[in-house]
């Protein structure tokens, strides 16, 4: 299974082995397992039934554990980065609450220290004149007694 040159590299050497062997490759484009299988059973043709049955096992069986292996490795990367991002929002997640901690902190210590204010000396209001009530109060003295109630 080797051209000219040397052994079968690439997919496209494949391809034009394959052809002058008399295997006809569909427009389908063949990846790199299907290709190795298509190999396999042009390798295995002439070959006595059971060894073909045989070799043709154990290549599919290789293939499928390869197959799984490679799963794997993309499922445990998948994870971890799953497992970065995740610890990422939460640092972030962390810092924001950090944040707005030390904010709701500086604003305790000012409400805290208006409060001892408040506490320390009692709060005065300026004098406005009299009120509603003191004018009415007031004035009833001076209506005649008619229009009192």
């Amino acid at each position: 299974m080797a051209i000219e040159s040397g052994p079968i590299e690439l997919a496209q050497d494949t391809h034009k082995w394959l052809e002058t062997k008399g295997w006809i490759l569909a427009a389908e484009p063949y990846d790199c397992s299907k290709l190795v299988n298509i190999l396999v059973t042009a390798a295995l043709v002439p070959k006595t039934p059971d060894l073909k049955l045989v070799a043709l096992a154990t290549a599919f069986l290789l293939d499928a554990n390869i197959t799984d292996h490679i799963l794997d490795i993309l499922a445990n990367t998948v994870a971890v980065d799953f497992l970065v991002a995740s610890n990422t929002k939460h640092a972030e997640s962390t810092l924001a609450l950090k944040a707005s901690l030390a904010i709701l902190e500086g604003v305790s210590t000012l409400l805290g220290a208006v409060a001892s204010k408040l506490v320390t000396r009692p709060l005065s209001l300026p004098n406005m004149g009299p009120s509603w009530a003191s004018v009415a109060k007031a004035a009833s003295g001076l209506l005649p007694p008619s229009t009192n109630p």
